[in-house]
C-alpha cells in the first residue's frame, strides 16, 4: 500500500474485550467482517473467559481475510483488557466494541469520512447515535445530535440531559488516548463514562455522524453494570465527582454547574433514601464545589419505615440482588 492510500484510508484498530459472551460474539464479529471499510486491524483480548467465546471467534475471524489476533490475559476485567489491546494498537483510529453489542455495516466507512473531512486531524472525535438492540430506542437526544467547536458543551449537554453515549458510538485518534490516558482500573462503575469524558476534554472538534448507528444490547446479564449494591452506587457517585472535577476545570460555559448537579446527583436521587453513605459523599462533593444541595424527591412513611427497617439489619434492602 502507497503513502497516499495510508492517507485516506488510516487504519482503524478495533479493541474488544472478550469475556463469557459466547451468544453474542459470532453476531458481534459478522458486524465488523461486513464492514465495509476495507482498512480494520481487530484486537480481541480473552479476558479469561469461562465459555466458549474464544472458539466461536476463531471460527468466525478465520474466514475474514482481515487483520486481527487474539491475545489471552488472567480475568483482570474489561480495563484492564482494553489497556493491554491499546498497548498493541498500531491504527490512527481507535474503536472501543464490546462482544455483545454490534456495528451497522456501513459504520466505520461513515465515520472516517467524517473525519476525513477535517484532514483527519488527530484532535477531532467522530461520533454517532445508538440504538437498543432489544427494544430497538432510540436513545441519542436531538439536543446533542449536531457537532461541538467545544467539546465540554457535549458532556454538558450529556449530563444536563442523562445521555449515554456507548464506547462503539466514538472514533478516536491514538493521539488523544495518549494525551487523556488509558482506562482507569481503579473505578468499579462507569468506567467508559470517564474514559470518553477524558477524551472529549481533551479534543478539539467533535463532529457528528447522523447516517449510521451504533447497536447496544441492554440483555447481557452477566454484565456486573447490572449490580445494585452499595459498591455499585458508590461506585458510581465517585465516577461521576471524578468527571464532574474534569469539567470543571475545562469549561467555562454557564450551564457547567447544572451539569455537575445532573451528574453527581442522578443516583443518590435514584436510590434515595437507600444507599446513604454515597449520597452522603456527593453531597459534600456538590455542596463544597457549587454550592447546591441534593433536592431528593419525596418518599412515602412506608418507605421511610422500611428504609430505617434495612439500616438496622432486620430487612434486606430490596435493591440489592
Amino acid at each position: 500500500m502507497n503513502m497516499n492510500n495510508v492517507i485516506e484510508d488510516p487504519v482503524v484498530s478495533i479493541i474488544m474485550p472478550v469475556y463469557n459472551v459466547g451468544n453474542y460474539i459470532e453476531e458481534c464479529l459478522t458486524s465488523v467482517i461486513n464492514q465495509t471499510y476495507p482498512n480494520i486491524e481487530l484486537i480481541l483480548v480473552n479476558d479469561g473467559t469461562k465459555d466458549n467465546s474464544v472458539e466461536i471467534a476463531q471460527r468466525v475471524l478465520s474466514r475474514w481475510n482481515g487483520h486481527y489476533r487474539i491475545v489471552h490475559q488472567k480475568n483482570s476485567g474489561a480495563c484492564a483488557a482494553r489497556n493491554n489491546a491499546l498497548q498493541l494498537a498500531t491504527g490512527k483510529y481507535i474503536m472501543h466494541l464490546d462482544a455483545d453489542d454490534k456495528i451497522e455495516i456501513g459504520l466505520i466507512e461513515k465515520q472516517i469520512e467524517c473525519l476525513r473531512k477535517h484532514g483527519f486531524d488527530e484532535n477531532e472525535v467522530a461520533v454517532c447515535r445508538w440504538i437498543g438492540l432489544e427494544d430497538h430506542s432510540v436513545c441519542m437526544s436531538e439536543k446533542i445530535s449536531h457537532d461541538y467547536e467545544i467539546p465540554s458543551d457535549l458532556l454538558i449537554d450529556m449530563y444536563i440531559n442523562h445521555v449515554c453515549i456507548y464506547p462503539h458510538c466514538y472514533m478516536v485518534p491514538r493521539h488523544l488516548v495518549e494525551k487523556a490516558g488509558f482506562w482507569d482500573t481503579s473505578l468499579v462503575q462507569d468506567e467508559d463514562g470517564d474514559f470518553f469524558a477524558r477524551i472529549i476534554a481533551n479534543a478539539k472538534h467533535i463532529t457528528y455522524n447522523s447516517e449510521q448507528v451504533a447497536l447496544y444490547r441492554f440483555g447481557n446479564m452477566t454484565s456486573q453494570s447490572k449490580e445494585v449494591s452499595f459498591k455499585a452506587i458508590n461506585g458510581f457517585v465517585e465516577t461521576a465527582i471524578k468527571k464532574s472535577t474534569l469539567l470543571l476545570s475545562v469549561s467555562s460555559n454557564p450551564k457547567v454547574n447544572e451539569a455537575v448537579y445532573e451528574l453527581v446527583s442522578l443516583k443518590p436521587k435514584q436510590y434515595h433514601p437507600y444507599f446513604h453513605k454515597a449520597c452522603q459523599k456527593a453531597e459534600l462533593y456538590l455542596s463544597q464545589t457549587i454550592n447546591r444541595n441534593i433536592a431528593y424527591p419525596k418518599c412515602s412513611i412506608k418507605t421511610w419505615i422500611y428504609y430505617y427497617l434495612v439500616r438496622f439489619g432486620l430487612k434486606k434492602s430490596p435493591l440489592h440482588p
